[in-house]
């Protein structure tokens, strides 16, 4: 008995759309069939296994620490980081359940309504990924230059370039059907599948080209490049705040400096969370991104080959991962935050 079904196992866990055919079912992935499978477990079937298992319940301590994160800001007093970590935490929502529907043929198999919904989760998770990188940018921003406080007007500028950008995957995709002859019996009878295929290429149409080098820009190259410039300015900014710890008696101060204190120490707290969140996005969401335009550019990576399948498991589980460690880090470094959260755990018990 294998550990994934065999028709299934090597296949990656959220399908990279270079694929011509992007739904989970033996039609598409016919190159599987003539496959001979071993009797004992390989390295990859192994790794694409605890993946398999990992997934499910990071996606739903994902949802269930965002949900808690949504609660908890709705409840405390909203500022510009707040706000940001609102639209955040709204956006890792979209995320993790436009996650739960690429990936669930993986566990439940082929179901026609699935495929149909799937089809318009390709554009709302594209630009669901857009809105949540740039509003990752603003934060850093925001941090940075205190005067950029205009949190409501740029998610919404934001949000607008997130949906214009990724409206073209709807005329990239198409829903088609296809007649699969099956016997049952004497009795020979088609039974109709619906595909999500790849009309337009990459590699046979000149405005594909373009809308990948662009959506390649906006998703990656650009964003990792003003998050490592932000990065950069954060510890900058950390390290010019002083250590904190290298301070006299707090009996000796003022109510005036205690105060200060106090105020400094809550901005360290916050540019360190700031810090955090940026890198913690490079080195475990970047990846499948990377990977992404990786297959892209070399079409045919994915053909037969199940290195590019056992990290493209792994970089989907590092991806949703982050959804769960942002609010242990909200926790740990937002003082309000933690406070309204405590109260609200008292006030349940």
């Amino acid at each position: 008995m294998y550990l994934l079904e065999p028709e299934f196992r090597n296949e990656p866990l959220l399908l990279i759309p270079p694929r011509l055919c992007l739904t989970v079912h033996s039609f598409c992935l016919d190159h599987l069939q003539t496959r001979s499978w071993t009797s004992y477990y390989t390295l990859s079937e192994i790794t694409n296994y605890v993946c398999y298992v990992m997934l499910p319940m990071v996606l739903v301590l994902g949802m269930l620490s965002q949900l808690v994160n949504f609660v908890t800001l709705l409840r405390q007093i909203r500022l510009c980081l707040e706000t940001y970590m609102l639209a955040l935490s709204i956006e890792s929502l979209l995320l993790i359940v436009c996650g739960v529907i690429l990936c669930l043929p993986h566990y439940i198999g082929y179901f026609r309504l699935l495929v149909l919904v799937q089809y318009y989760t390709l554009v709302c998770r594209e630009a669901v990924w857009y809105a949540f990188v740039w509003t990752l940018v603003g934060v850093g921003i925001q941090q940075c230059i205190q005067s950029f406080k205009h949190a409501p007007f740029y998610i919404c500028i934001i949000s607008s370039f997130a949906i214009s950008s990724a409206l073209p995957l709807v005329w990239q995709y198409s829903l088609t059907s296809e007649e699969i002859p099956t016997s049952h019996m004497t009795n020979i009878s088609n039974n109709s599948v619906t595909l999500i295929e790849n009309i337009q290429p990459v590699a046979n149409n000149t405005l594909s080209v373009a809308y990948f080098w662009y959506s390649s820009s906006i998703a990656i190259f650009l964003p990792i490049f003003l998050m490592a410039v932000l990065c950069l300015a954060l510890t900058v900014l950390m390290f010019k705040r002083g250590d904190i710890s290298q301070t006299s008696n707090s009996s000796c101060r003022s109510s005036a400096t205690l105060i200060l204190h106090r105020n400094r120490v809550d901005e360290r707290a916050k540019i360190r969370l700031v810090l955090q969140l940026l890198v913690l996005m490079v080195l475990m969401m970047s990846p499948l991104g990377v990977l992404n335009f990786l297959c892209h550019s070399l079409i045919g990576i994915l053909q037969d080959n199940t290195t590019v399948t056992v990290f493209s498991n792994i970089a989907t589980v590092l991806f949703h991962m982050y959804l769960v460690l942002s609010q242990q880090l909200y926790f740990c470094y937002h003082k309000q935050y933690r406070s309204t959260l405590i109260s609200m755990w008292d006030c349940c018990c």
